[in-house]
């Protein structure tokens, strides 16, 4: 409601309109079940709370291996870079709209790779299907918006 002093007035481009609203980070381990979550007020949430939303799911349990999906938002290189150093596999889309001087990739962790990791290669269909899973991740704030 806009008469709600707390939301953001956030752009729906589907609808082409305007709306108020809150913003939530979470982090799941599969369709429905969040292990960590931060409302913000507004969409767009500041890099910090993406990194300590990680960070608090992180903490559960340390992981074999994990891939972190996220959409463009989280293209940031220190949320990058701090999910590489626990064990796990950032994929978001390369948002070329960052720089000015755009570079060939799909997803910054090919970039990241390249640049901090000598003799390791991803593989771009894995990297494919783990954003793939992403209809889990939107089943997920569905749950959450019940």
């Amino acid at each position: 409601m806009p008469a709600d002093q707390g939301t953001s007035k956030c752009y729906d481009p589907t609808e082409d309109e305007y709306y108020h609203g809150y913003g939530c980070t979470i982090v799941s381990t599969g369709q429905k079940i969040q292990i960590a979550a931060k409302f913000t007020e507004s969409k767009q949430e500041p890099e910090e709370t993406a990194m300590r939303v990680t960070r608090d799911a992180l903490a559960v349990e340390t992981p074999i291996w994990m891939g972190m999906v996220g959409d463009s938002a989280y293209d940031t290189l220190d949320w990058h870079d701090s999910c590489s150093q626990q064990v796990v596999v950032p994929v978001a889309p390369y948002n070329a709209r960052n720089t000015d001087d755009p570079i060939d990739i799909e997803y910054r962790v090919e970039d990241r790779i390249e640049e901090h990791s000598e003799g390791v290669q991803l593989k771009q269909s894995i990297l494919d299907e783990t954003y793939n899973r992403r209809t889990g991740v939107e089943r997920t704030n569905e749950s959450v918006k019940d």
